[in-house]
């Protein structure tokens, strides 16, 4: 959560946004699969984990010492 919360605090330049982040993480991280054929005929519900993940991602403290500007500084280094 520490590491897609800072990824939320680049949103201006990556366009990472909460609601983009929980998009692409939600279902992945918080739903699970059930092996008896009962639950396989009916549809997964996405919104939920989407909406819980985001919620998560909103309210997050950011840890100290590691601000915007810490990050903007790591990422911008160049590894050779």
């Amino acid at each position: 959560m520490d590491h897609l919360c800072l990824v939320t605090a680049q949103s201006d330049r990556n366009k990472m946004t909460p609601q983009n982040l929980a998009i692409c993480f939600g279902p992945v991280l918080m739903l699970h699969s059930d092996d008896s054929s009962q639950q396989q005929q009916q549809p997964l519900d996405f919104q939920k984990p989407i909406g819980v993940l985001k919620y998560l991602l909103q309210i997050w403290p950011m840890k100290s010492g590691t601000g915007t500007r810490d990050l903007v500084l790591v990422v911008g280094r160049s590894t050779m």
